[in-house]
């Protein structure tokens, strides 16, 4: 394949994410905490999952806030072997919410100090939840209705509309 780089886009619906605040600023010191605290906030053992994460900045000196982004390693794994299938190699992943953030941040014109904006991005079968601050996602939801869903079910766009609330009751603007 003639392409100068793969890139593999990570739904939101397979990851769980976290917002949480780790107690440096430092790269490496922030991974190995993570990977301490990541089984933490899900129901899988740490073999079983992959992790990363996005800075989301310092709320105060000598901390650093992050969206913990968390997937089961086998839905990596399946990913993979489907490319490698293809004679493909991916150089990079990027997680899908990222990206939308990124994406709407550069074509609304957002500015760094803007206030936080909501996007709801609804595909066939989910609809993503992101709340994008300084350029990035700094929450992420998947909420399981999507076209499909309010297409055929009157009771799919309340769920959603409640799913909705639900996500930004939880959204804390003052720890972004």
């Amino acid at each position: 394949v003639n392409t100068s780089a793969i890139v593999w886009v990570l739904p939101g619906e397979v990851a769980t994410t976290k917002t949480i605040e780790v107690p440096s600023a430092d790269n490496d010191e922030i991974e190995s905490i993570l990977g301490l605290q990541a089984a933490r906030h899900t129901p899988f053992n740490r073999d079983e999952i992959l992790i990363s994460y996005l800075r989301l900045g310092g709320a105060k000196p000598g901390f650093t806030r992050v969206l913990l982004v968390i997937v089961k390693r086998e839905a990596i794994k399946e990913k993979i072997d489907i490319l490698k299938g293809a004679g493909l190699s991916m150089d990079t992943v990027l997680f899908s919410p990222e990206g939308i953030a990124r994406f709407y941040a550069k074509a609304l014109n957002r500015k760094k100090n803007d206030a936080p904006v909501a996007l709801i991005d609804v595909n066939m079968q989910s609809t993503n939840f992101i709340i994008q601050s300084n350029g990035t996602a700094v929450m992420s939801r998947s909420i399981p209705v999507g076209i499909e869903h309010l297409a055929v079910d009157a009771e799919a766009g309340r769920h959603m509309a409640d799913e909705i609330k639900v996500s930004l009751e939880a959204y804390d603007p003052e720890g972004m």
